[in-house]
């Protein structure tokens, strides 16, 4: 069990760590983008903005990575579909 919650704790550590890096990228280059006029305001706020679409990148890619394609299948649903199909032809 506490291996498991080390497991975890690293994986959060090494989001967080990630999403402030990509938010600092996003915001660095939105003050490269709009010039040194930009506030500091905005610069937390595209940093924040960039560090919270990194996480939700990094969400959905471990969704996207724990599907497995063969639950995707629905064998009855498409039994009953195929006989609806070649009843209706049958008539």
């Amino acid at each position: 069990m506490l291996n498991i919650a080390n497991q975890v704790s690293k994986v959060l550590t090494l989001l967080l760590v990630s999403s402030l890096l990509w938010g600092g990228i996003l915001a660095l280059l939105a003050v490269w983008i709009f010039g040194a006029s930009i506030s500091i305001v905005w610069t937390i706020g595209f940093s924040i903005f960039g560090g919270l679409l990194f996480c939700l990148f990094v969400i959905c890619w471990a969704f996207y990575q724990s599907i497995d394609p063969r639950e995707l299948q629905d064998d009855e649903g498409t039994e009953m579909m195929e006989a609806l199909l070649l009843g209706s032809a049958k008539c």
